[in-house]
């Protein structure tokens, strides 16, 4: 699947883009390390290509790790070691560490040793670890569950969100160059306002979309036309009016049908759905608040007016 490579191919908010190159260009200038750097926001917005591209802007290497795989900090010390001057280190899920790895990888953060290393029943053994300068990039889809001392020995915090529909256009367009394919802007934008606000969804219907031209023609697109995008978005069982997927309007039709509308508590619309709670809320609803087809309330989530024309439903006379 299509990538970003360099900085200047990737899509982001002009803001947060010439902060980057300005932050890229002191390092190079200083010969030193990139400042450590976390990244915050919802998933497939960026973060893990953005880590990558860092990596390739300074002309380093990327080890790449995920927080649940570093267990105990021995796990840590082991991938530290493996480090070489100005490398980059990117642990995704960063949210999702240990206490004990957290408190040593803020240790090394600091001056890039470590005095000691925890071991089994609380003990510790004393040693002296040196390891070369490097930046850590560290990704988190929930920047408030990441232990505050960690969190402030991160020099640059960059905070992705959903994408508009005019980035996410571009990203379209973008990732359609690099396929050699043509595409009219208003297909772009049909597939855009369809991907949730996610890059990655963006890119992902494109690939389906020259998927079924290839078997329903023979051969790959030069071009894709409005009417082709709109016919194969139909096909993947997507609403084009509102953007939204079969799994999103499942959603709403749970909440208006069986509760009403709501206000309907995270568990038991987990339950009525069969997913993960945690799944629901990283993956489902922030694409349906930011869009305004729902709202969270104190007493669970409702149901808003775009919701039940979403579903055809008529809206209630006294809507909660």
């Amino acid at each position: 699947m299509w990538r970003p490579t360099r900085l200047q191919e990737i899509i982001l908010p002009p803001r947060i883009l010439n902060n980057l190159r300005a932050f890229l260009e002191a390092s190079q200038y200083e010969n030193r390390p990139l400042a450590h750097v976390l990244l915050a926001g919802p998933p497939g917005t960026g973060k893990t290509s953005l880590a990558h591209i860092l990596a390739r802007e300074l002309g380093t290497s990327c080890t790449v790790v995920s927080a649940p795989a570093l267990r105990k900090p021995a796990d840590l010390v082991g991938v530290l070691l493996h480090l070489q001057e100005g490398s980059i280190l990117f642990i995704d899920e960063l949210h999702r560490l240990p206490p004990a790895v957290t408190d040593h990888l803020c240790q090394v953060m600091e001056d890039f040793q470590l005095g000691e290393v925890g071991g089994p029943r609380g003990r510790t053994r004393p040693l002296h670890l040196q390891f070369p300068p490097f930046t850590l990039i560290g990704a988190t889809t929930h920047l408030a569950r990441v232990a505050r001392p960690l969190r402030t020995r991160f020099g640059i915090v960059i905070r992705t969100h959903l994408y508009s529909i005019s980035l996410l256009t571009q990203v379209v367009e973008r990732a359609a160059s690099a396929m050699g394919i043509a595409i009219e802007q208003t297909g772009a934008r049909l597939i855009a306002q369809c991907a949730r606000g996610t890059p990655r969804t963006a890119v992902h219907l494109l690939y389906r979309i020259r998927d079924f031209y290839i078997a329903d023609r023979g051969e790959p697109p030069t071009h894709l036309s409005t009417p082709t995008i709109q016919n194969g978005l139909k096909r993947l069982n997507i609403d084009v009016r509102y953007g939204l997927h079969e799994e999103d309007r499942r959603y709403l039709r749970i909440l208006i049908e069986e509760f009403q509308g709501g206000p309907a508590g995270l568990r038991a619309l987990a339950d009525l759905l069969q997913e993960d709670p945690r799944t629901i809320e990283e993956v489902y609803e922030p694409f349906l608040l930011i869009r305004k087809f729902i709202a969270r309330t104190t007493r669970g989530r409702i149901a808003m007016p775009r919701a039940y024309a979403a579903i055809g439903r008529p809206i209630p006379t006294q809507n909660p």
